[in-house]
């Protein structure tokens, strides 16, 4: 690999390996210009689990460092507690929630709507129809 191709490659490394070609963000006061999390998703997940699932989880309810926003229901927390007849895992032994319709699934699902309603306003950089916006 010629030199200045490898110094091209370690840059982009150095700037954290961006998959999109701009630095320009939307979203300016979220961490790292992108990440976005429903402001009240840990607080409903732990209203819910203390009614539902401190049988089993005494410790609080397990959970991954990322969390999927455009596809919630992907998320090991609504995953784990569904019954795999309603297409969860089921993980939990017993099914949480027996449907997608539990109204506590639901409650979890409507957390994500205000960012899917802010990233369909104003996307990230990493998503189709990406426009900078102004303030």
């Amino acid at each position: 690999m010629p030199d200045e191709d490898r110094r091209r490659v370690y840059l982009w490394m150095d700037l954290n390996v961006p998959y999109y070609g701009t630095s320009s963000s939307n979203h300016k006061d979220q961490m790292g210009s992108r990440r976005m999390m429903p402001l009240d998703l840990d607080s409903t997940l732990k209203e819910v689990a203390s009614r539902r699932c401190v049988s089993c989880h005494q410790a609080g309810v397990p959970r991954k460092f990322f969390t999927r926003v455009m596809k919630p229901e992907k998320n090991n927390f609504l995953l784990a507690p569904l019954a795999a007849a309603a297409g969860g895992t089921q993980k939990c032994g017993l099914p949480v929630f027996a449907s997608t319709d539990d109204p506590d699934y639901q409650r979890i699902l409507r957390t994500f709507e205000p960012i899917h309603a802010l990233l369909k306003r104003r996307p990230r950089a990493d998503m189709p129809n990406f426009q900078l916006v102004s303030d």
